[in-house]
Protein backbone atom coordinates (compact mmCIF):
# COMPACT_ATOMS: atom_id res chain seq x y z
CA UNK A 1 0.00 0.00 0.00
CA UNK A 2 2.39 2.59 0.85
CA UNK A 3 6.06 2.37 -0.20
CA UNK A 4 9.08 4.43 1.58
CA UNK A 5 12.49 4.20 0.74
CA UNK A 6 14.26 6.19 3.67
CA UNK A 7 17.82 6.82 2.75
CA UNK A 8 20.17 7.92 6.02
CA UNK A 9 23.88 8.21 5.20
CA UNK A 10 25.75 5.39 6.35
CA UNK A 11 27.47 7.42 9.58
CA UNK A 12 23.43 8.56 10.73
CA UNK A 13 22.00 5.77 11.60
CA UNK A 14 24.54 4.94 14.57
CA UNK A 15 24.81 8.23 15.54
CA UNK A 16 21.23 8.75 15.73
CA UNK A 17 21.48 5.92 18.47
CA UNK A 18 24.21 6.99 20.09
CA UNK A 19 22.91 10.04 20.41
CA UNK A 20 20.32 8.60 22.18
CA UNK A 21 22.43 5.94 24.64
CA UNK A 22 23.64 9.37 25.48
CA UNK A 23 20.60 11.03 26.70
CA UNK A 24 19.56 7.45 28.39
CA UNK A 25 22.67 6.98 29.98
CA UNK A 26 23.04 10.60 31.95
CA UNK A 27 18.98 9.56 32.71
CA UNK A 28 20.06 6.34 34.03
CA UNK A 29 23.54 8.07 35.82
CA UNK A 30 21.28 10.78 37.10
CA UNK A 31 18.67 8.25 38.92
CA UNK A 32 21.68 7.11 41.22
CA UNK A 33 24.29 10.28 41.56
CA UNK A 34 23.97 13.57 40.02
CA UNK A 35 27.29 15.79 40.54
CA UNK A 36 27.01 18.38 42.01
CA UNK A 37 26.32 22.14 40.07
CA UNK A 38 24.18 19.90 37.85
CA UNK A 39 21.05 21.88 36.78
CA UNK A 40 17.81 20.28 35.38
CA UNK A 41 17.38 16.76 34.68
CA UNK A 42 15.99 17.33 31.17
CA UNK A 43 18.04 20.28 30.50
CA UNK A 44 21.51 17.90 30.81
CA UNK A 45 19.46 14.96 28.61
CA UNK A 46 19.05 17.33 26.25
CA UNK A 47 22.92 18.73 26.25
CA UNK A 48 23.97 15.13 26.72
CA UNK A 49 22.22 13.52 23.80
CA UNK A 50 23.52 16.36 21.21
CA UNK A 51 27.38 16.04 22.90
CA UNK A 52 26.49 12.06 22.39
CA UNK A 53 25.19 12.69 18.32
CA UNK A 54 28.73 14.85 17.90
CA UNK A 55 30.59 11.42 19.43
CA UNK A 56 28.60 9.41 17.16
CA UNK A 57 28.67 11.32 13.97
CA UNK A 58 32.72 11.01 14.55
CA UNK A 59 32.99 7.77 15.58
CA UNK A 60 30.16 5.99 13.55
CA UNK A 61 32.66 4.45 10.72
CA UNK A 62 33.62 2.34 13.36
CA UNK A 63 30.25 0.66 13.55
CA UNK A 64 28.82 -1.80 11.57
CA UNK A 65 31.82 -3.72 10.27
CA UNK A 66 30.79 -7.59 10.32
CA UNK A 67 32.94 -10.65 12.07
CA UNK A 68 35.06 -10.24 16.14
CA UNK A 69 37.16 -7.26 14.02
CA UNK A 70 33.94 -5.70 13.85
CA UNK A 71 32.84 -5.69 17.03
CA UNK A 72 36.16 -4.96 18.52
CA UNK A 73 36.02 -1.77 16.22
CA UNK A 74 32.42 -0.84 17.52
CA UNK A 75 33.69 -1.65 21.23
CA UNK A 76 36.34 0.42 20.62
CA UNK A 77 34.37 3.18 18.47
CA UNK A 78 31.11 3.25 21.58
CA UNK A 79 33.95 4.38 23.83
CA UNK A 80 35.39 6.94 21.72
CA UNK A 81 32.01 8.39 21.49
CA UNK A 82 31.52 7.89 24.69
CA UNK A 83 34.68 10.14 26.25
CA UNK A 84 33.68 12.75 23.31
CA UNK A 85 30.52 13.20 24.00
CA UNK A 86 30.93 13.26 27.97
CA UNK A 87 34.02 15.82 27.31
CA UNK A 88 31.50 18.23 24.95
CA UNK A 89 28.85 18.17 27.59
CA UNK A 90 30.77 18.60 30.56
CA UNK A 91 33.21 20.97 28.83
CA UNK A 92 29.94 23.04 27.73
CA UNK A 93 28.96 23.40 31.65
CA UNK A 94 32.52 23.37 33.50
CA UNK A 95 35.02 24.84 30.93
CA UNK A 96 38.57 22.95 30.40
CA UNK A 97 37.97 21.26 33.81
CA UNK A 98 34.94 19.44 33.20
CA UNK A 99 36.46 18.61 29.49
CA UNK A 100 38.44 16.47 31.66
CA UNK A 101 36.12 15.23 34.97
CA UNK A 102 33.23 14.47 32.50
CA UNK A 103 34.83 10.97 30.49
CA UNK A 104 36.16 9.81 33.94
CA UNK A 105 32.66 10.64 35.38
CA UNK A 106 30.98 8.70 32.69
CA UNK A 107 33.33 5.99 32.38
CA UNK A 108 33.44 5.49 36.28
CA UNK A 109 29.53 5.12 36.57
CA UNK A 110 29.78 2.38 33.25
CA UNK A 111 31.96 0.39 35.39
CA UNK A 112 30.25 1.00 38.67
CA UNK A 113 27.11 0.53 38.32
CA UNK A 114 25.36 -2.30 36.49
CA UNK A 115 22.35 -0.32 35.18
CA UNK A 116 24.10 2.59 33.65
CA UNK A 117 26.76 -0.23 32.08
CA UNK A 118 24.32 -2.22 31.39
CA UNK A 119 21.99 0.45 29.20
CA UNK A 120 25.04 1.60 27.63
CA UNK A 121 26.12 -1.97 26.16
CA UNK A 122 22.87 -2.76 25.24
CA UNK A 123 22.53 0.89 23.07
CA UNK A 124 25.62 0.66 21.70
CA UNK A 125 25.28 -2.95 20.71
CA UNK A 126 22.10 -1.50 19.06
CA UNK A 127 23.84 0.44 17.19
CA UNK A 128 26.32 -1.29 15.74
CA UNK A 129 23.66 -4.12 14.71
CA UNK A 130 21.81 -1.32 12.95
CA UNK A 131 24.52 0.06 11.05
CA UNK A 132 25.60 -3.61 9.83
CA UNK A 133 22.18 -4.47 8.46
CA UNK A 134 22.91 -0.86 6.73
CA UNK A 135 26.16 -1.53 5.75
CA UNK A 136 24.67 -4.68 4.03
CA UNK A 137 21.92 -3.08 2.11
CA UNK A 138 22.72 -2.58 -1.40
Amino acid sequence: MFQTDISISRGALPAMIIAICGGATWFAISKSETPPGIGDLYDMMRLTTAAAAVGGILASPLFGQSGPKGLALALVGAVIATVIGAAAAAGSIGGLPGVVIGPVFVLTSLATQPHVGGIWLLIMTAAHCAAEAERARP
